[in-house]
């Protein structure tokens, strides 16, 4: 059983705002269940749940938008990645961690342009426990979920480490899966 916390901040601190739900089922593009994930390309990394019930907005749970098919991340757009992924090597976070994010243009990072988005990856960026994680961006007043966090990438032998000089951080594009996301949030409501 796969179990999904909203509005946990700390691990061992449970808020007013925290409700678990379980996982009824779990489709990873493009439709993919069971054994078919096996072998499943990084380009489309992202997977939907669908909850046992559904979650109660309040002041620590809250919505946020998915971007139109088309849409694309500028290049020097700040958005933000989150996670409960290691922090310099001493483990998991037990709090979680938010770090600020820089859209690179496809000059700056090779990655698919059409299926995944690349920003730079800080001292402080995602990591190992990071995966599936939001992007998110601030627009016109609204958040986006622009993207889901994929892998990162380096240039030295050390690319199991996260931070290192000249890597980036991979997300898998939400904007070119939003059809399909619609579709499945019609077929499952």
């Amino acid at each position: 059983t796969i179990r999904l916390v909203f509005g946990s901040h700390n691990k061992f601190n449970k808020t007013q705002y925290q409700q678990t739900r379980v996982a009824e089922k779990i489709i990873s593009y493009p439709d993919l269940e069971g054994d078919d994930l096996k072998g499943g390309s990084m380009h489309h990394d992202i997977t939907l749940i669908k909850l046992n019930a559904p979650v109660k907005y309040n002041d620590g749970v809250q919505p946020a938008c998915l971007p139109y098919l088309g849409w694309e991340a500028k290049p020097g757009w700040e958005c933000y990645a989150t996670g409960w992924g290691e922090t310099r090597g001493s483990g998991h976070s037990d709090v979680l961690k938010q770090v600020r994010q820089v859209i690179l243009d496809k000059e700056n990072c090779t990655h698919n342009e059409k299926t995944q988005i690349c920003v730079e990856k800080t001292f402080n960026s995602p990591c190992h426990g990071d995966s599936g994680g939001p992007l998110v961006c601030r627009l016109a007043g609204q958040w986006y979920v622009l993207g889901a966090t994929s892998f990162g990438t380096s240039s030295n032998f050390m690319s199991g480490l996260c931070a290192m000089p000249n890597s980036k951080v991979v997300f898998s594009k939400v904007a070119d899966k939003g059809e399909w996301i619609r579709e499945l949030m019609d077929k499952y409501s």
